[in-house]
């Protein structure tokens, strides 16, 4: 009996044992199966709200491309894409409309939506003008005669250039910029630590409020004058950045002699006549009497950039200049502006000789030469469109050519012209007075006219006007220019006392005085039928062909 129990017992643990290895794996397949089945279902849930996810940044995105769509249309209105109502004062539907008038010297400017800053030099102040409305506010004052602007990270970057005003004509008599000090004694006269500034932040050591050179730190006449760099907040006070002539006196760019016999300048040494934001936070300068276009960091380093040769083509062979190793004609660097592909376009002077005016098109890193344009009566200004087409103000073109007065019924309004040059070099020409500053902005050129009007004793007459494409035509038959201002109305006027003369190797804007400068005969030279050619090694051959590389 006892053995039966043992054995009953036996067998049932050897059952529960086959039991357990029977149905231990079926259970735990279908736990396995069970957190598969969760698996999925957790996998099917994710992949839902993924989707879900995706779906409503789809929408919101294409809500805020909407969104953005509407915002950029209200500005659209806002700047007078679409919108009647945002025109200048006497703006019409013409192709050359007045955005704003009573300027008093307007060089260069600089166009930021539907504001332009533009740089008064006679009056010796930044205007902030509405495009919209024409309404006209003072940004800052006090300059020594402001010739460019440019706004940099919120900043308004400032060229002055000499004297407050015109460059002179010479440095005859020993007499400096001002007419008062040698150039020399003029240099030791700056602190070196004014000559960054830094935004004004080191308080008086970093700021100064100049008019005419006098320098409000220590109630003395500052000799140097203009021919520096500022750097101000619209209605805010300038403050110095960069000193150009200290750096023109002690580098020399073009290395061209600088004194005569008797320590009288040469001609202008340093004359920097336009600005344009480049890098983090600095700045080109294109310096028309150093002959150079120079680079300013942040912190207030001036170093060289580009240096255009000197030109020894044409009426400029052979030109005597300040020593023998620099025959031919200064080339005067007047004008900046980015192009296509990583280029920077430079517009020189070339003392005023007709057609031998040039654009360089350089490497907007490392500053060498891509191509060069020419053919261009002393250009001033330059621009570059959105397909490529360059724009160049020449501000005496058609002066008269007279020792004197200008001749009876001389009409000052067709002085000037500014010059289209397509992509495969045509040129066309649109008539407006007296340009100078070139900015190209959301499809729209903008230009200063009647730059000059003050050296023909017309005051308040300086404009910013809208070129549009129907302004351009065959350079002999450039339509009539827009209505001039009070004093000055298209048809003969009463002849001025004094014609506005060219200015000298060195410097970009005309004297008070002075003979003019001479009309070309005809247009600028034909351009040819086929793209740009390639650069060579080298100093670069001028081409008439495409104006982008």
């Amino acid at each position: 009996m006892r053995r039966r129990k043992i054995r009953v017992v036996v067998v049932a643990a050897l059952a529960l044992v086959v039991a357990a290895a029977m149905f231990a794996p079926a259970g735990a397949s279908a736990h396995r199966g069970r957190d598969h089945h969760r698996r999925d279902r957790h996998e099917r849930s994710s992949e839902r709200d993924h989707d879900r996810h995706d779906k409503r940044h789809h929408q919101r995105a294409h809500h805020d491309k909407d969104r953005r769509a509407q915002h950029a249309e209200h500005r659209g209105h806002d700047r007078g894409r679409h919108d009647d109502r945002c025109r200048g004062p006497r703006n019409g539907a013409g192709p050359i409309r007045v955005l704003a008038d009573g300027l008093n010297g307007p060089f260069g400017l600089d166009v930021e939506g539907r504001t332009a800053y533009v740089a008064e030099s006679d009056a010796g102040k930044i205007t902030k003008v509405d495009l919209c409305t024409g309404r006209q506010r003072t940004a800052v004052d006090d300059l020594p005669g402001p010739t460019s602007v440019a706004v940099v990270d919120g900043l308004l970057a400032i060229v002055t250039g000499e004297s407050g005003g015109p460059p002179e004509e010479d440095g005859d008599g020993g007499d400096g910029p001002n007419g008062d000090e040698p150039p020399v004694a003029m240099a030791a006269v700056r602190d070196d630590d004014v000559r960054r500034g830094d935004h004004g932040r080191r308080g008086d050591h970093g700021r100064r409020h100049h008019r005419g050179g006098w320098d409000h730190r220590n109630g003395t006449v500052d000799p140097l004058g203009g021919s520096a760099l500022y750097r101000a907040r619209p209605g805010g006070d300038a403050r110095l950045w960069a000193d150009l002539l200290k750096f023109e006196l002690k580098r020399n760019p073009d290395g061209q002699r600088q004194f005569g016999p008797n320590g009288e300048p040469l001609d202008a040494l340093s004359n920097p006549f336009d600005v344009l934001a480049h890098g983090r936070g600095g700045v080109l300068v294109a310096d028309a009497g150093a002959n150079a276009v120079l680079k300013v960091s942040r912190k207030g380093h001036v170093s060289k950039f580009f240096v255009p040769p000197v030109i020894n083509t044409g009426a400029c062979a052979g030109m005597p200049n300040n020593d023998p190793q620099h025959t031919g004609c200064d080339p005067v660097p007047t004008g900046l502006a980015y192009g296509p592909r990583g280029t920077i376009y430079v517009s020189t002077l070339t003392a005023e000789v007709p057609g031998e005016g040039r654009v360089y098109v350089l490497d907007a890193r490392s500053g060498k030469v891509r191509r060069v344009i020419s053919g261009f009566d002393g250009p001033t200004g330059v621009a570059v469109g959105d397909h490529g087409e360059l724009y160049v103000s020449e501000v005496l073109h058609g002066a008269p050519q007279t020792d004197g007065p200008p001749p009876p019924g001389f009409d000052p309004s067709t002085v000037g012209r500014i010059v289209k040059v397509g992509w495969y070099g045509e040129r066309e020409c649109a008539a407006v007075t007296m340009p100078t500053g070139l900015d190209f902005e959301d499809g729209k050129l903008y230009a200063s006219a009647w730059s000059i009007a003050g050296f023909l004793g017309i005051q308040d007459a300086g404009q910013v006007v809208q070129v549009g494409r129907r302004a351009f035509r065959d350079c002999d038959g450039a339509p009539t220019p827009p209505p001039g201002p009070p004093g000055a109305p298209n048809g003969p006027s009463t002849p001025p006392e004094g014609p506005p003369a060219p200015p000298t190797n060195g410097d970009p804007t005309p004297p008070a005085d002075g003979p003019p400068a001479a009309p070309t005969d005809g247009p600028p030279a034909p351009p040819t039928g086929g793209p740009p050619a390639a650069p060579t090694d080298g100093e670069p051959a001028p081409l008439e062909g495409a104006a982008t590389s």
